[in-house]
């Protein structure tokens, strides 16, 4: 009995190890890709006003949806076959080129359209140009997916942070000569194009002459029901900035984007690095529903340690933040800003249940509960845009508590977690979080002075205040936290998910 369960601790060192280490790796090149994007913002929020930042808004926001349409879930797809991909990986970028020039088509077709619907003529070239990148990025998605399945998360350094610095370069270059809005489309252009070119250097899968077309009928079936989930997501997490640019013009869309910019880079970036290495792990556990429970458990215990400080922290240096770098033309990023930093941090916890529903191939779930949501977004967030992007922001808050809610009863029954189980998890970051955000918040009050002292002031007391709550109201959650970032055991394992008390 302990030689099986001292090989059941060496197996789930060894998973919580792959884990957290390609998830450090992964979200390295997020953080390092999108700080050198931020970056290159801070220095156009100089140079640029809000309006123009507004008008490429609105041509990012139709590119949200024309690029789910291009991949079809392609990506995703090829991931969830595991070691077939590498076989299937011919037949499937065959297949992305294809569907990515169509969707280039159709871009160029309805660029007018878009223009009418926001009431600005510039979107129509805009958008035409922008969307090239559809057809550029086409060419290393299969690239992009086998990187994944080998867990070489390290090697998407250099594609990821080479793209974003490409980007944030060529964009202040242009702007600094004059070039207006068509800095921020030109820069993405050449971010993408560096980024497929060093796909192909640090990946060495070519594709052969070979068309599988039972590999292709197999990724298109699961791309098939993963796009509309995709869509909806993509509706969900950019409708408000079509009815903000629509109803309140380009420039309540660049303030309202602008106040989005640094808790999607922390929050946001996260999240998605961390989860792009839980769904293959989760792949590869999914035969054993009880390892799958524990480790689900540990993922959302390690995710909410992380972001919702994370989040609140953000709400908490709102203020000083931009009035410091973006300057007080952006005053009116504030109070969003704030708000936007708390949904965010809720929304977190949300993410988990997805990523555990397409690493055991039930997209289906998914892909429901999304329409079903669909209708209480649309209806809350046009009504929210009565009261400007403050409106729309708040609403975002009750949105993101109401999903989380649902998406965890559904989840607990899905994989037989209780949602006792799950506030267990959650308990030390919700703890911890509030009572450094109200802490956090004081002192703000107490300073007043909204500048580059305040910033370092709160950060300083904030983060060694939140660290010492878990240590103090939940040792285990602490230890694991420690445990895991130092890559030294984690010796807490997924036990420390699923045990009874904090």
């Amino acid at each position: 009995m302990t030689g099986a369960g001292d090989a059941r601790t060496r197996a789930w060192r060894a998973i919580a190890r792959t884990t957290v280490g390609n998830s450090a790796w992964s979200y390295l090149a997020s953080v390092l890709g999108k700080s050198a994007t931020f970056i290159a913002t801070i220095v156009l929020a100089r140079l640029l006003i809000p309006e123009q930042f507004g008008l490429a808004g609105y041509c990012i926001f139709a590119m949200q949806f024309l690029d789910i349409i291009s991949r079809f879930g392609l990506d995703a797809a090829l991931i969830s076959q595991g070691d077939k991909a590498e076989r299937d990986g011919s037949s499937v970028l065959a297949l992305g080129i294809a569907a990515a020039l169509l969707s280039y088509a159709v871009a160029y077709a309805i660029a007018p359209a878009l223009a009418d619907f926001f009431r600005a003529p510039e979107v129509t070239e805009l958008f035409r140009v922008l969307a090239l990148v559809l057809v550029i990025e086409s060419f290393g998605l299969v690239h992009n997916a086998i990187l994944s399945v080998r867990l070489r998360f390290r090697a998407k350094l250099v594609p990821v942070v080479g793209r974003n610095i490409v980007k944030g370069c060529v964009a202040v270059a242009l702007a600094l000569n004059g070039f207006g809005v068509w800095s921020l489309v030109w820069g993405q252009l050449a971010g993408s194009l560096f980024a497929t070119l060093a796909f192909w250097m640090v990946c060495d899968w070519r594709p052969s002459r070979q068309f599988d077309r039972d590999a292709v009928a197999r990724v298109m079936r699961y791309g098939g029901s993963m796009i509309g989930v995709e869509l909806i997501g993509a509706l969900r997490g950019n409708i408000d900035y079509g009815f903000v640019g629509r109803a309140l013009g380009a420039g309540a869309l660049g303030l309202y984007t602008m106040a989005y910019r640094l808790p999607e880079l922390v929050i946001r970036t996260l999240n998605g690095a961390v989860g792009n290495v839980v769904h293959p792990v989760l792949v590869g556990l999914r035969d054993n529903p009880d390892q799958t429970r524990e480790y689900y458990l540990t993922y959302l215990r390690f995710i909410a340690l992380l972001t919702l400080p994370m989040g609140i922290g953000m709400a908490v240096i709102s203020e000083a933040f931009v009035l410091s770098f973006y300057g007080a033309r952006w005053s009116g990023a504030v109070f969003p800003m704030q708000a936007v930093s708390v949904a965010l941090a809720v929304s977190s916890v949300g993410y988990a249940p997805g990523v555990l529903y397409k690493a055991l191939n039930r997209p289906d779930i998914l892909r429901n509960l999304s329409f079903a949501k669909l209708p209480v977004l649309v209806v809350v967030l046009w009504s929210a845009v009565g009261w400007g992007i403050n409106g729309v922001a708040v609403a975002q808050v009750g949105l993101a508590l109401f999903y989380v809610t649902l998406d965890s009863v559904v989840a607990g029954r899905f994989a037989g977690i209780s949602l006792a189980a799950m506030m267990r998890a959650l308990w030390p970051a919700l703890f911890s979080s509030a009572v450094m955000g109200l802490c956090g918040a004081a002192l703000s009050a107490m300073i007043g002075s909204n500048d580059l002292l305040e910033l370092g002031v709160l950060i300083l007391v904030c983060l060694p205040l939140y660290v010492a709550l878990v240590r103090v109201i939940s040792p285990r959650s602490y230890t694991q936290m420690i445990g895991l970032l130092r890559r030294d055991g984690a010796t807490t394992g997924a036990k420390s998910g699923a045990e009874s008390g904090p």
